[in-house]
C-alpha cells in the first residue's frame, strides 16, 4: 500500500470466522450487517444493524472540540463512515494536548472491541491513545512507564454513512462540515471504489455555518475533482456550496488526516 502523508495502514481482509493477521482485521464478526445504502445521522438507527464486535480505529483530532473519525473499509464490519464528537477523560486529554503540543501529525486511537451499534450518546469507548497510527509503527501514548487506557463518551454522531464500494461515482468531491466558531472540519465523503479518506481543518466565514455548530454539520458539494491527486491541500482556497444554493469560500489551514490505503480498491 501506497503512503503519502503520514504512515497508512496495511492492507486487511476479513474471511469468514477467520482473520487473516491480527491487524489485517480489526475484531470477528457476531452478525451480519447486510447495509446496502447510505445514512446520515438523521438515521443513526442504521448502526443498530451493525453488530459484528471488532477494534474499531479511529483518528482523534480537534482542539476546542474532540472528534473520532473511524477508519473505514469497503466490506464487512468496517464499511461505515463516522464522525463522533466525544469527551475525553482527564489522563487522555492531557495525553493527547501533550502529544499535539509536541507537533504530532497524527493521534489515533485502538478501543477495545465493541459492536458499531452500541454507537449512541453516553456510550463509552475504552481504549488506548497511539503517536501516530497504531497499524503502522505509531507507540502508545504513555502514563508514566506504560501506555495508559483511556476513555472517550460519546456525546453526539456527526456523520454515519454506510459504505457501497459500487455506489454511483462523484464527478466532485463533497464533504460534512461541522465544527464551532474558530475551528472548522471538513470530512470527505467517500461514494465509490477507489476513493480517499482525507480530514481537513478549515477557515471559513462562520456565520454562513450556523446550522453546523452543534449539530450534524452541514454537507457541502464542491467544484473540486473527486480525485486523490487533485484534493485540496494546506492554503489552498476552494469555494463549497450548501445544501440551499449558498456558496462559501473555504481555505485548508492543515490536512487532519489522508490515506488511499482503506478506501483503494476493494
Amino acid at each position: 500500500m501506497s503512503s503519502q502523508w503520514v504512515p497508512w495502514w496495511s492492507g486487511k481482509a476479513c474471511v469468514m470466522g477467520l482473520c487473516v493477521g491480527l491487524l489485517a482485521c480489526r475484531g470477528s464478526e457476531r452478525a451480519a450487517s447486510g447495509v446496502s445504502r447510505a445514512w446520515e445521522v438523521g438515521e443513526p438507527s442504521a448502526l443498530a444493524v451493525s453488530t459484528r464486535v471488532g477494534v474499531h480505529g479511529m483518528v482523534v483530532f480537534g482542539d476546542q472540540g474532540l472528534y473520532l473519525y473511524h477508519l473505514p473499509m469497503w466490506h464487512g464490519l468496517h464499511a461505515w463512515q463516522i464522525v463522533i464528537e466525544a469527551r475525553l477523560d482527564d489522563e487522555g486529554r492531557r495525553l493527547y494536548d501533550s502529544d499535539r503540543v509536541a507537533g504530532s501529525p497524527l493521534v489515533t486511537f485502538e478501543p477495545e472491541p465493541f459492536a458499531l451499534a452500541s454507537l449512541k450518546p453516553g456510550f463509552t469507548l475504552a481504549g488506548t491513545l497511539h503517536h501516530g497510527h497504531f497499524e503502522q509503527g505509531g507507540t502508545p501514548l504513555p502514563s508514566a512507564d506504560r501506555a495508559a487506557k483511556v476513555s472517550f463518551t460519546v456525546q453526539r454522531l456527526i456523520m454515519v454513512e454506510a459504505l457501497r464500494p459500487t455506489g454511483p461515482a462523484l464527478s466532485s468531491a463533497s464533504y460534512r462540515v461541522f465544527g464551532r466558531d474558530g475551528e472548522w472540519f471538513g470530512v470527505h465523503v467517500a461514494s465509490r471504489a477507489p476513493d480517499f479518506d482525507q480530514i481537513l481543518r478549515l477557515e471559513t466565514r462562520s456565520a454562513a455555518l450556523g446550522d453546523a455548530r452543534g449539530s450534524a454539520g452541514v454537507p457541502v458539494s464542491t467544484r473540486l475533482p473527486n480525485d486523490a491527486n487533485h484534493r485540496p491541500l494546506v492554503g489552498a482556497a476552494w469555494t463549497g456550496r450548501l445544501e440551499d444554493g449558498t456558496e462559501l469560500p473555504f481555505t485548508v489551514q492543515r490536512e487532519e488526516y489522508f490515506s488511499t490505503s482503506d478506501l483503494g480498491a476493494p
